[in-house]
């Protein structure tokens, strides 16, 4: 039986480049992309994207088999590592050299790109997801922002996809100031923080966009679940994020249009916005910016920092990622299902009118009008239902 190959962390890091642009075009399409349709199975969807081109770059043969080999040796290697800095210093790491200080951070990142890139292709090695709750709850202090945070908002957002809970408490509870069901372009880019506008080299953002289309696609999963969900976001931070740099009607018309399509049409499928209100669905706009982000379903709550600024932008890098105790849960969950009464607040599936839905936001010339929106805020806790005959 010939030996098992050593494969280094260059050699996965290029794959899961590769594969992320796949993963990419499958879960946020192109206008001339089709979008996923319900029942569709995201790895055969992967594999079968592999299997009808090699992209520029990929490594090996065709087909996906040899890019899964390579994963489950690596996570093989990962997994047999006894110490950190012995994983650092072994031949899996050559080429990818680090300093020693951030040896534990990007080991545990490994450990997540590689669940991450076995689970796009259909194959389940838990373990490698164990190892670093293992070590957020022993050694980290919380989880590192990026990709693991990402895989762990996913998680929490399947569990309560697959949990099936009733009542009050079934209700996924979202507080995201990192919309990515919004705009999409967060997906790649993340959150950029002051003194930090380019990461290092070994930060291989690909990695982290992963994560995030991991995040997006149980959020994506989840709502055609037809669950419950309450997904809200700061007025400021919404309004920075349209802006973009840019000034006037056009800019503004040409981005909410962007934003109408990652929302509306991807992200919640085109569904109609009174089968989203029976589904008790909403994406709401909140006047107040507190409390930090956070994620929470039926049993578990993650608080997390990372993400854009509602105020101007400029922040420092945030601290790392926290699961809840139960009370602070409880605590969180009343907060934000608050925010679906408090004044001045925008549900942004309540219409499906585009046209109209951005003329509650923007006036003629493009300019903002400042909250609250009251022809909605009358009508949001009971959409019409359309007319019989239409």
């Amino acid at each position: 039986m010939p030996e098992q190959p050593v494969v280094t962390a260059v050699t996965v890091l290029e794959d899961l480049k590769a594969l992320t642009a796949k993963v990419a075009r499958i879960i946020v399409p192109t206008a001339s992309d089709p979008i996923v349709q319900a029942g569709d199975t995201i790895s055969l969807l992967v594999r079968k994207a592999i299997e009808d081109g090699q992209p520029n770059g990929w490594r090996a043969g065709p087909g996906a088999k040899p890019i899964a080999d390579r994963l489950l040796w690596f996570a093989e290697a990962l997994l047999s590592a006894k110490t950190v800095e012995g994983f650092m210093g072994s031949a899996s790491m050559e080429g990818h050299r680090i300093p020693d200080k951030e040896g534990e951070r990007v080991f545990v990142e490994l450990l997540t790109a590689t669940w991450l890139g076995l689970y796009f292709l259909g194959i389940s090695v838990p373990d490698l997801w164990d190892r670093v709750r293992s070590w957020e709850d022993e050694d980290g202090g919380g989880l590192p922002n990026g990709v693991c945070v990402a895989k762990a908002i996913g998680d929490i957002v399947r569990e309560a996809r697959k949990a099936r809970q009733q009542g009050p408490a079934a209700r996924l509870c979202v507080h995201s100031f990192l919309p990515l069901l919004m705009f999409s372009g967060l997906i790649e880019t993340g959150a950029v923080y002051a003194g930090h506008h380019g990461r290092s080299p070994e930060r291989h953002d690909h990695v982290h966009a992963l994560g995030r289309y991991y995040e997006f696609l149980q959020l994506q999963l989840y709502a055609r679940a037809e669950r419950p969900l309450l997904y809200t976001v700061p007025f400021t931070l919404f309004r920075g994020a349209m802006a973009d740099g840019g000034e006037g009607f056009d800019h503004r018309r040409a981005r909410w249009a962007e934003m109408w399509r990652c929302l509306r049409k991807i992200a919640f499928s085109g569904v109609s916005s009174v089968q989203l209100a029976k589904w008790d669905q909403r994406v709401i706009l909140t006047v107040p910016s507190s409390p930090p982000a956070c994620f929470l379903n039926h049993d578990t709550g993650l608080i997390t920092f990372e993400g854009l600024d509602p105020a101007d932008g400029g922040r420092d890098i945030p601290l790392p990622a926290n699961y809840m105790r139960r009370a602070r849960l409880r605590l969180y969950r009343e907060r934000l299902v608050a925010f679906e009464s408090a004044p001045g607040n925008l549900n942004l599936l309540f219409d499906d009118d585009e046209e109209k839905m951005f003329e509650q936001l923007y006036d003629a010339s493009g300019k903002e009008k400042q909250p609250p929106v009251p022809d909605q805020q009358a009508r949001q806790s009971d959409p019409a239902e359309p007319p019989a005959n239409g």
